[in-house]
């Protein structure tokens, strides 16, 4: 089924949003009868929906909570499978909040795998950086 996420956005906008501003001035957004916190979340959403339809990923998965340490925890965007079965956290920002500066101090320490951060500006998605996360215990094993 294809389905113009961008239609549907329009469509959605007020019906989401209501009367009340949003803090960060983030529309939630339909895409595939999913409800997205942002136009870009729903974009990149519909992003990796034409990647695992082309065969460049084998899957994706949202708001995947991850454990950063014994006190905090934390949902990522997505939670991207490539074709090797390797996984990927990637988190779609158009605003940096003082908690996600705490996962980024905290992600290299305990996150199981790397974490792509996408910035979104204006419906542009770049990839900022890739924060990568623990080594597993086979990594550590081969450098030595």
């Amino acid at each position: 089924m294809s389905v113009n996420w961008k239609e549907q956005q329009a469509a959605n906008r007020k019906t989401l949003a209501g009367n009340k501003p949003r803090k960060f001035r983030n529309v939630p957004t339909r895409y595939n009868g999913v409800r997205y916190d942002s136009i870009a979340e729903a974009g990149y959403a519909h992003y990796l929906d034409i990647l695992m339809r082309e065969e460049f990923i084998r899957g994706w998965l949202r708001q995947v909570p991850f454990q950063l340490g014994p006190d905090f925890k934390t949902r990522v965007d997505f939670l991207v499978i490539d074709n090797d079965m390797r996984c990927e956290a990637h988190e779609v920002k158009g605003y940096e909040t003082a908690r996600f500066k705490t996962i980024r101090r905290l992600w290299p320490k305990y996150a199981p795998c790397p974490l792509v951060v996408i910035k979104a500006y204006r419906g542009i998605r770049v990839i900022q950086e890739t924060i990568a996360g623990k080594p597993s215990k086979e990594e550590e094993n081969h450098a030595d």
